[in-house]
């Protein structure tokens, strides 16, 4: 029995290579949530949530939200979709899926992340890849995609989940970059120590509370860091910013596939 006209009700979504059954109280609202990822077939994770869960939810929310609004204020539809992907990034753990905090495109079929402090500008920045290079970029998620990470790379995954403004694509792109964005006053690409490639992929990935799963998501970020390039970028606010990371990822990927083993 639930509360406030909420149904109970269940569904199936793909993402990461997965089919995720989700078991809800707000059906109506998660369906349109997922509308881009419902799909038949058997699930290999179930996740169920509860007025418990929303209820946890709100406790996590913080104080006074930057656009004004109260915990209170939050409808319990829209804390029970917080509470699902909360429990799908901890299912996704141990089975080598990361989610990372970030802005995710496809140029080309090649994937490409970029993550930054709260502030900087990712989606600003996705957005020139968008206007310069048209309909060869696929914003893939602006805002927490999933990364399936393994010894041999990394594939970067739509999802639903993907911030206020609700950009995402149900596709999949091998990851051949991760840019970790600066503001500036000039557009250039700079090398990372490993110590600063660590520190930047740890801040920008989810942490669960689960020691277990945290030496997962520790061996998960360490293939990562070793399959997968990771630069910084000082860039502008201007659409010069997405033509030098441009041109600086094309000489990777050319170098790349050069490589014989």
């Amino acid at each position: 029995m639930v509360t406030g006209g909420a149904m109970e009700g269940s569904f199936c979504i793909r993402t990461a290579d997965h089919i995720i059954e989700l078991n809800t109280m707000y059906e109506e609202c998660a369906r349109e949530f997922c509308a881009d990822y419902i799909c038949d077939g058997k699930p290999d994770i179930s996740i169920t949530t509860t007025q418990k869960d929303i209820d946890t939810e709100r406790q996590r929310e913080v104080p006074v939200s930057k656009d004004g609004r109260i915990p209170s204020d939050y409808p319990d539809s829209y804390l029970e979709l917080l509470s699902i992907y909360r429990k799908i990034a901890e299912a996704m753990v141990e089975r080598g899926v990361l989610l990372m905090h970030g802005s995710a495109i496809s140029i080309d079929g090649c994937g490409v992340l970029f993550i930054a402090d709260s502030g900087v500008g990712k989606s600003t920045h996705t957005s020139f890849w968008r206007k310069v290079y048209g309909d060869r970029v696929v914003l893939i998620n602006d805002d927490k995609p999933l990364v399936g990470i393994d010894e041999k790379g990394a594939v970067i995954y739509g999802t639903p989940w993907s911030g206020k403004r609700g950009l995402n694509t149900p596709v999949s792109a091998p990851l051949k970059m991760i840019y970790h964005l600066e503001r500036g006053a000039n557009d250039m690409v700079t090398d990372m120590t490993k110590s600063e490639k660590w520190k930047t992929l740890t801040r920008q990935s989810y942490k669960s509370p689960n020691p277990d799963k945290v030496m997962h998501s520790i061996s998960m970020l360490d293939r990562l860091s070793a399959n997968v390039p990771v630069y910084r970028l000082i860039c502008t606010k201007n659409e010069s910013a997405a033509i030098c990371a441009y041109n600086h990822l094309n000489d990777i990927v050319q170098i790349q596939s050069q490589i014989t083993f």
